[in-house]
């Protein structure tokens, strides 16, 4: 069973920073934790260091690690299904919606579960995902004010950015939202309204311009701002714009995936016969000679083989089926031997997936104790 390995000193290392830089750009952290399905040694750091809550992009994301939801502790980040709403208000104490309708399905849950429950009211500023668009928050509001809801709330509003056709905030963008937040206000029963900001690609977006975005909030009262991220607790990078992040040193080495060499053996190329795709449907390059390759027990049941690569000088990730990976390892100068563990740095949807796989081991090592073993 390939195991996927958690470094919570680089963990920690990158909540000192995010934690000092909230208090100095001046937001509240919505730490998502939907790379690591809500993992609990992480949740439970959180916790331990004073996050009261986090964010989850599944209902059923506690169910990964047989955890009981706690509705104090976190919140559903994206548009809730129907079907769920009633799991929603038990499970969550804030969710999010972008119509009427949502809103009336959600009222109607909590009053049967008779609890209350705070919703966030999606935007969609260009990007094309959830919410309503921007040039319709008027109608939206006029249709909110004939309603009368007594168990939901809106609490404030969200926008996401980037995660779907990769549009990065800018001065008009804020424009836009600093208008339906001055629309919108007035259906928020609270004394402080929020203005969540997420994905990751606003951070380094606010580390230039948080001291602008601060002058333009204090001519809308009565309003805060959540940033609502994940990835500078546990990437440490920005992919969107394939940089690094603003605000501080942060550690990119959090996770490995370790899988066992089964078998090293010489091959060569065999094209007689008929070929066809293989198991997940490519094409694979003709490989001409001959090359020595290590199966390894991590395939696509496992992780998501397009987004890893050999952490061993010399090999070559070849080709991987459900159960096996084969690395090319001609060119290693010590070849891996039946047995040895071989190391794949995985990016963020290979993580994602390991973590929501049974059958991927996940475990926590310290990179800085493992080398004074």
């Amino acid at each position: 069973m390939p195991c996927i390995c958690l470094d919570m000193s680089a963990v920690e290392h990158n909540f000192r920073i995010v934690q000092r830089l909230a208090r100095e750009w001046r937001f509240c952290w919505l730490p998502v934790l939907k790379m690591v399905a809500g993992y609990g040694p992480v949740e439970d750091f959180l916790r331990s260091h004073g996050v009261p809550v986090t964010g989850a992009a599944d209902v059923d994301e506690h169910l990964c690690f047989g955890r009981s939801p706690d509705a104090s502790a976190h919140v559903y980040i994206n548009i809730v299904p129907p079907s769920r709403a009633g799991d929603v208000v038990r499970r969550f104490r804030r969710s999010c919606v972008s119509s009427p309708e949502g809103m009336e399905v959600l009222e109607q849950a909590a009053e049967e579960a008779r609890l209350s429950h705070d919703c966030l009211l999606m935007l969609d500023l260009g990007d094309g995902r959830e919410g309503v668009r921007v040039e319709a928050v008027d109608g939206l509001a006029e249709a909110l004010e004939r309603r009368a809801f007594r168990h939901v709330r809106l609490v404030g509003v969200g926008v996401t950015l980037g995660c779907l056709n990769g549009l990065c905030p800018d001065s008009d963008i804020m424009r836009k939202l600093f208008a339906a937040m001055r629309r919108l206000r007035p259906l928020m029963p609270v004394p402080t309204a929020t203005v969540s900001l997420g994905g990751s690609i606003f951070w380094n977006w606010f580390a230039i311009h948080h001291e602008a975005f601060h002058e333009a909030l204090a001519r809308v009262p009565g309003w805060q701002v959540e940033l609502r991220v994940g990835d500078p607790l546990l990437v440490g990078f920005d992919m969107y714009r394939s940089e690094p992040l603003l605000g501080g040193d942060f550690r990119r080495d959090m996770f490995e995936i370790r899988a066992q060499v089964l078998e090293v053996q010489s091959k060569c190329a065999q094209y007689e016969g008929t070929f066809v795709t293989n198991g997940h449907g490519t094409r694979p390059a003709r490989r001409d000679g001959s090359w020595v390759q290590a199966l390894l027990d991590c395939g696509i049941l496992h992780t998501d083989m397009t987004d890893v690569a050999p952490d061993v000088p010399g090999a070559k990730l070849l080709e991987y089926s459900g159960n096996y990976a084969v690395l090319d390892v001609t060119d290693c100068a010590a070849r891996p031997a039946v047995g040895d563990v071989v190391r794949l740095r995985p990016g963020y949807w290979a993580v994602a997936r390991a973590f929501r796989t049974p059958q991927t081991e996940k475990a926590i090592w310290t990179k800085s104790a493992e080398a004074q073993g």
